[in-house]
């Protein structure tokens, strides 16, 4: 993940974070208009793992996250890492 990406948190709050395969493109193409359009981020992450550098910046950045949205159903990205998303924003 660029260092960039969460610049914008470190300002003001972000209205959401939208999670995306980084495996499979039509879920994060078709789907890039979300983030965009509320002036959001998109995050990549495996479908069954979130990747370590994510993760850390969101426990860095939690207390500016907003709503999390997720492109795909449990096969793009497992329930376990949207468990862990949810455990790092409680």
């Amino acid at each position: 993940m660029s260092p960039t990406v969460f610049m914008t948190s470190e300002r003001a709050v972000v209205p959401g974070v939208t999670y995306s395969t980084g495996e499979n493109f039509p879920d994060a193409l078709a789907g890039g208009v979300l983030p965009g359009s509320a002036n959001s981020v998109m995050l990549l992450t495996r479908p069954d793992e979130l990747p370590g550098n994510v993760a850390g910046k969101m426990n860095t950045e939690r207390d500016w996250i907003g709503n999390v949205f997720y492109l795909g159903g449990t096969a793009a990205i497992s329930q376990d890492v949207r468990d862990e998303v949810a455990g790092i924003l409680k």
